[in-house]
């Protein structure tokens, strides 16, 4: 038995060195008594035959052990060479049918195993492509750029450090059996042995021409977007959600003065009206309850915005929903257009027409008063003729003096009716200022030929003409000289007209700024309700049409007219039954 315990342990000999050392104590003790025969002391028995006892108890239990454990071992490894098998057909089945190719790489730079769906790729059979070496596959001008990517790790693993183990994803072309190139998406990694030695690649390559052609197709639309965007007069943009500008293209320069850098995330409130800005909102209000009910909308509004300078335009917007590639709202776009111009011309044109309206209002209006105040004196006229013709008559002296005296104030009378209609439409149609006139005029001598042309008027009805001034030197101002002699006329002659009794005063005070002429009048006056009538060419101070006193009435509306023209300071003043106060303040 000693020596069958013996061929175990010679035979085990990875038993643990403790063990191994107790239970070969044990057994050599024993063999030597056995062998040599030794007498051993009786007191030595039990400790002999009890060291014995323990070394074979411990060796038969160490050899049981043993060969339990070789037998467990023995079915895990048959356990594992099942798994392991049994993985290696999933792999196969796997790399045998996934689209993507995966490819294993030599260091000689040949193919070890290429996946069958090669052939799909580009063209060649598992066996062609075997055959190939990777610089043969790869488009020409892309081999460069893949071997400087690796050429870092390659040197460290000439140098004995190990390549890094990270996945490098390029994109290239690879050769196709019909001899065109394959775009393709490329993945690689360095493969390692169990002692970490470097012993190839592993790769996979999809084919990504659907992609490309794509991206492509995108590439070109957005070429065509940019070339729109950045050769029309109109501003392109793009708003995030908040109103920030995202893109603008290079018409914002002329737009708002901004270059695209400086316009891009500024917020619209920068550069809007606050009015407009409430205007904005209730857009985008309008449109994103569009994008709830999943209805496409656009909107066109006008917006005032303010540029660069500082300077206000009017701008019209058209604005939609930004969508995302997902479908999802992210925003606005739109465009905008300076139509201040057009604005302003849309103004001058309905200012222009009002104009036209007005001139032929005020035309009709002329031809209407002409027909009544023509009537009279034509009337006149023709009663004036027909005594004069009367031969019975004709040497009836008193009624040959009245005829002649008739047709004397006919004619007066038709001539002032003319004039002051004249001057009238010619202030109305803007005429008279776009033909105004000024001379140097010394209107000392303007209101004394006035007064004197007034003085037999006033006479025949028994009014004082009274004439003062405030220096008796000459005083010459530039000025309209026609404007003024008319506005003059007209005051005065009023007064007269509207003055039974007392007296008209004609008045000139010469300041140190201005020249100040007044005409008051102790006449029939007005009331301050009339007053504010005087603009209408065409009231009365009796609020009708016409009166018995027997003119146009258009006096006062030509002095307002012509003092407006001039940017004369033309005053009014009157009291009901006491008289007026008519005054012109005249800038030196």
């Amino acid at each position: 038995m000693i020596e069958k315990l013996e061929q175990i342990l010679a035979k085990y000999p990875k038993i643990s060195g403790a063990v191994a050392t107790a239970i070969g104590a044990g057994l050599s003790i024993s063999k030597y008594i056995y062998e040599t025969q030794t007498i051993v002391p009786q007191q030595y028995h039990d400790f002999i035959n009890t060291l014995t006892y323990i070394s074979f108890s411990t060796s038969v239990g160490v050899a049981a052990w043993f060969v339990g454990t070789r037998f467990k071992e023995k079915k895990i490894l048959q356990k594992t060479n099942k798994l392991l098998v049994e993985s290696e057909e999933k792999y196969r089945l796997l790399a045998n049918n996934v689209q993507d190719n995966i490819w294993i790489l030599g260091l000689d730079g040949k193919f070890k195993y290429v996946s069958p769906s090669v052939i799909k790729l580009s063209g060649f059979t598992v066996e062609e492509t075997m055959k190939h070496s990777f610089e043969d596959i790869i488009a020409p001008k892309y081999l460069q750029t893949i071997i400087d990517l690796n050429a870092e790790e390659l040197d460290k693993l000439h140098q004995g450090v190990r390549p890094r183990d990270k996945v490098d994803t390029i994109e290239t072309e690879i050769m196709h059996k019909n001899g065109s190139y394959v775009p393709v998406e490329m993945k690689a990694s360095f493969l390692f042995d169990a002692n970490k030695n470097l012993t190839g690649i592993l790769g996979i390559t999809r084919d990504i021409t659907d992609r490309k052609q794509k991206e492509e197709a995108l590439k070109k639309s957005e070429e065509k977007y940019r070339l729109l965007a950045t050769n029309t007069l109109d501003t392109i943009w793009t708003v995030d959600e908040k109103l920030n500008i995202t893109f603008v293209n290079d018409a914002i320069v002329s737009l708002l003065g901004y270059t695209p850098n400086e316009f891009i995330n500024m917020n619209a409130k920068k550069f809007t009206k606050p009015e407009g800005m409430i205007i904005k909102q209730k857009v985008v209000e309008e449109l994103l309850d569009k994008y709830q009910k999943r209805e496409i909308s656009q909107k066109k509004f006008e917006v005032q915005q303010i540029r660069k300078n500082g300077d206000t335009i009017d701008v019209e917007i058209t604005a939609n929903l930004l969508l995302d590639s997902a479908g999802e709202f992210c925003g606005f776009q739109g465009r905008s257009i300076d139509i201040t111009e057009r604005k302003q011309a849309k103004k001058a044109l309905i200012k222009e027409k009002e104009k036209a309206e007005f001139a032929n209002n005020v035309l009709q209006t002329a031809y209407s008063d002409i027909s009544h105040h023509l009537r009279t004196p034509l009337t006149a006229l023709q009663f004036a003729t027909e005594i004069l013709r009367d031969k019975e008559n004709i040497y009836d002296k008193d009624e040959k003096e009245f005829a002649i005296d008739s047709l004397n104030r006919s004619i007066n009378k038709t001539t002032d009716a003319f004039d002051k209609l004249i001057a009238n439409a010619n202030l109305k149609s803007g005429f008279y200022k776009k033909n105004l006139e000024q001379h140097t005029v010394n209107i000392t001598d303007k209101i004394n030929a006035v007064a004197q042309e007034m003085i037999p008027k006033a006479k025949m009805k028994n009014l004082d003409m009274v004439l003062e001034y405030d220096n008796e030197k000459p005083i010459e101002v530039k000025i309209d000289e026609y404007g003024l002699e008319k506005s003059i006329y007209n005051l005065v002659e009023n007064a007269i007209d509207y003055t039974d009794k007392g007296s008209v005063l004609l008045k000139l005070n010469n300041y140190y700024n201005e020249i100040e002429i007044m005409i008051k009048d102790t006449g029939v006056g007005m009331s301050e309700e009339k007053l504010k009538l005087v603009e209408d060419a065409y009231v009365r101070k009796d609020n009708t049409r016409y009166s018995s006193v027997g003119t146009t009435n258009l006096g006062l509306p030509i002095v307002n007219g012509i003092a407006k023209v001039n940017d004369w300071d033309f005053n009014l003043k009157s009291i009901l039954n006491e008289g007026t106060t008519a005054t012109i303040k005249i800038k030196k």
